[in-house]
């Protein structure tokens, strides 16, 4: 049998004339129209699209993911209310159906002695996270971060160093491990700088009113999975006995103080039976008459407990959680842990606790301990009790991260600190 092959030449399609005025773009399906909209990094440039053609004139009230940003700069209250304005003249009419995640984020300026935000900006906060529920967002994400002016003032030539990035990815996920190993150190340290100008610069000369931002009346939602909430220093009144969220399993609190005794209720399976990643982040306890938290959970696999300021006792009951750090928790004195399945912990810069009565471990599964050993020349000997202990406690630990300061002494006090890493069977 013969067999004939036959070659086809494709016609050649000519290629459009940049200068022919054509709009190939406009062309292409609502989906990746609204693909590239949602690409861009502010919600404004993105209602801006409205007034390329007809073609994407209200494309942008069908985008899924909405960010506002109102720049590297501290504004003035006056500003700050420009900014709220365009972010509720966006969202406004976009109460129905149809937006899943809002992310906004601020940086204000107060002057000596007035509060920390102004009346409008925590009418705006208490707002949008009444809308994220009320129209059942999946995500929500704020964050505002403030300073004295004064500051600002004498330090205006890094005025733009002072508001660093965001250190969490509110849409897009968290970093890489690798990333977060090589950024640790230099991250603590502009963490608690940054902790420390936004709640006490200025307190000295003049007292500062109180900022009082109250979530607890907001209702229950079945949609949210992801709550982050960065306050500025702000006191918050947590939701009451009758929110539930059954789908969040995402919640992060930072720079915030707890105004009432509702924290281990909202983090509890009651309120939030689903929650698999908790972070606490420079979050004072000082304004609630009980000064411990319990968390008892089945469902949580990462907990990251930062700075948490007046925390006198942790009482943490979690038979699937991953991963425990708790750092810089300078009031602890009583820590009672459970977790049958923990691999990772991280327990540095904490007070020492009393070895008798303040520890009950029950870690039998640890693989990577990291802890925080002090030289003693400066200090109490019993500084290390605790990371001993948690040494003992975790005899199935295969990668040790010892962090250790040592004190040295010249004209002025200096902290050395080094980091050692061991492997294998300790």
């Amino acid at each position: 049998m013969e067999s004939t092959t036959v070659y086809l030449q494709a016609k050649p399609v000519p290629a459009a004339d940049p200068g022919d005025g054509a709009d190939l773009i406009s062309g292409l399906a609502d989906n990746v129209l609204l693909r590239i909209v949602g690409l861009l990094p502010d919600a404004r440039q993105v209602v801006r699209t409205g007034a390329l053609s007809r073609r994407w004139r209200g494309l942008w009230m069908r985008v899924s993911a909405l960010r506002f940003d109102s720049g590297p700069r501290f504004q003035s209250p006056s500003d700050a209310e420009r900014f709220i304005a365009i972010v509720n003249h966006v969202i406004a009419p976009r109460a129905q159906p149809g937006i899943e995640q809002l992310g906004i984020s601020m940086n204000v300026h107060y002057e000596p002695g007035e509060p920390h935000l102004a009346a409008a900006t925590v009418e705006a906060i208490e707002r949008w996270v009444l809308y994220a529920v009320q129209h059942e967002l999946t995500s929500f994400a704020f964050a505002v971060r403030v300073i004295e002016k004064n500051w600002l003032e004498d330090n205006d030539d890094h005025e733009d160093e002072v508001a660093v990035e965001e250190e969490d990815n509110y849409y897009n996920g968290d970093k890489s491990d690798d990333e977060e190993e090589d950024e640790d150190e230099e991250e603590e340290d502009e963490e608690e700088e940054e902790y420390n100008y936004n709640i006490d610069e200025g307190n000295d000369e003049k007292e500062t009113p109180v900022t009082v931002i109250a979530l607890d009346e907001l209702p229950s939602s079945t949609k949210l999975e992801t709550l982050h909430l960065f306050l500025g220093g702000a006191r918050v009144q947590l939701p009451s006995t009758s929110a539930i969220f059954p789908s969040l399993t995402d919640l992060s609190l930072k720079v915030i103080a707890v105004d009432n005794d509702h924290l281990s209720r909202f983090l509890s399976p009651a309120c939030c039976p689903c929650l698999q990643k908790l972070c606490l982040w420079a979050v004072r306890f000082d304004q609630a008459s009980s000064k411990g938290l319990v968390l008892e959970t089945s469902t949580l696999l990462e907990l990251t407990m930062y700075s948490v300021d007046g925390m006198e006792s942790l009482e943490l009951r979690a038979t699937n959680l991953r991963a425990l750090d708790v750092e810089c928790c300078d009031q602890l004195e009583q820590l009672t842990m459970s977790a049958s399945r923990l691999e990772q912990l991280t327990f540095s810069h904490n007070s020492s606790l009393d070895l008798e009565d303040g520890i009950q471990l029950d870690l039998p599964c640890v693989r990577r301990l990291q802890i925080g050993l002090v030289s003693h020349m400066l200090y109490d000997c019993d500084i290390n009790d605790t990371s001993i202990s948690l040494l003992k406690s975790c005899s199935s630990a295969t990668c040790l991260v010892v962090d250790l300061e040592v004190p040295w002494v010249c004209v002025t006090l200096f902290r050395l600190s080094y980091r050692i890493v061991i492997s294998g069977s300790i």
